[in-house]
């Protein structure tokens, strides 16, 4: 018995430290859209709203960095059939533990 929960244990604490690590990083909990510069960073969404810029669009599930992160898993074309939408605060979460109180407006460039 003492083996399994030493085990339980680890594998809660590894879930715990993957949470904390997350904790600038926002979930999409529908399909949305970011804008990012030539380098693959996220910037604020105005700039592509003015066209000078590309959108880089995340699937549901999909992480979304804070202003100025890296972006990964999600692709430089949007899927065919699909709406997405900004990236704000009704179509992200928090991922892993934290608030979303002061913390959004920092993590979308919005101040806070």
């Amino acid at each position: 018995m003492k083996r399994k929960l030493e085990i339980t244990t680890a594998v809660a604490a590894a879930f715990a430290l993957s949470a904390c690590e997350r904790n600038d990083e926002w979930v999409a909990r529908q399909d949305v859209r970011v804008c990012r510069d030539v380098n693959g960073a996220r910037i604020d969404d105005l700039n592509c709203d003015r066209g000078a810029r590309a959108w880089y669009y995340i699937p549901r599930g999909g992480g979304v960095p804070p202003i100025g992160g890296a972006l990964s898993g999600g692709s430089f074309a949007g899927r065919p059939g699909v709406s997405y939408v900004a990236a704000d605060a009704a179509s992200v979460t928090r991922g892993g533990f934290g608030s979303i109180g002061r913390a959004m407006g920092h993590a979308f460039g919005r101040g806070g």
